[in-house]
């Protein structure tokens, strides 16, 4: 997979930016090295490339689809040397499944997710991650914001939109506190969103 392949999973001009500005989201929200990160989608690693060297071993989770686009961001970002060092584990699932992994996390993060995925998806993944978040647990994702609610049911196809107030719903429903929106002027013109776990399941 060449770089400029890998790189395209947004704008390639902004993968570095995008990147960069998940870290700083996450440590703002109170990550340290000790903590579980479940990097939902997390592509060619634009975040991971700065997560995995961060957390401590056995620390960064990632679900991706796509195998070739993480093994492309440890060939062109990391260098493979990293996983006997970190242990980033992986799941190429595409039921937003958190279980898998069998571990409790501290934190999540949906960067560009939301944006692509019908909303049974996006209920399947806040249930799930009501499941496996430990009590206080931080969940971050971004979204396009719009005047009413896709209403397909096609993944991954093209930019769809979400009112703040559908998704405010399926996160208290899920177990989880009413989400809070950030101040982060995201790039390509997302919302910054954090919810809490909240309620035992």
């Amino acid at each position: 997979m060449t770089r400029q392949h890998y790189r395209d999973v947004g704008p390639r001009n902004l993968y570095d930016v995008l990147g960069a500005q998940q870290f700083i989201a996450l440590i703002d929200a109170g990550l340290r090295d000790t903590h579980k990160l479940l990097d939902i989608g997390c592509g060619s690693l634009r975040g991971g490339r700065l997560f995995i060297p961060y957390l401590r071993p056995y620390c960064y989770y990632g679900i991706e689809p796509n195998e070739a686009l993480v093994e492309a961001g440890f060939e062109n970002e990391l260098g493979f040397y990293i996983v006997a060092i970190k242990h980033p584990q992986f799941d190429h699932g595409t039921e937003f499944d958190t279980g898998v992994f069998g571990v409790q996390f501290d934190y999540a993060l949906a960067q560009s997710v939301f944006s692509h995925v019908p909303l049974t998806a996006i209920r399947r993944c806040f249930d799930s991650l009501a499941k496996t978040l430990a009590p206080g647990g931080q969940f971050l994702f971004t979204f396009f914001k719009g005047e009413s609610d896709y209403d397909g049911d096609e993944p991954y196809s093209h930019l769809v939109r979400y009112r703040f107030d559908t998704l405010d719903q399926i996160a208290t429903e899920a177990g989880f506190g009413r989400p809070e929106r950030l101040p982060y002027d995201h790039p390509r013109g997302q919302t910054w969103v954090k919810a809490e776990k909240t309620r035992s399941n």
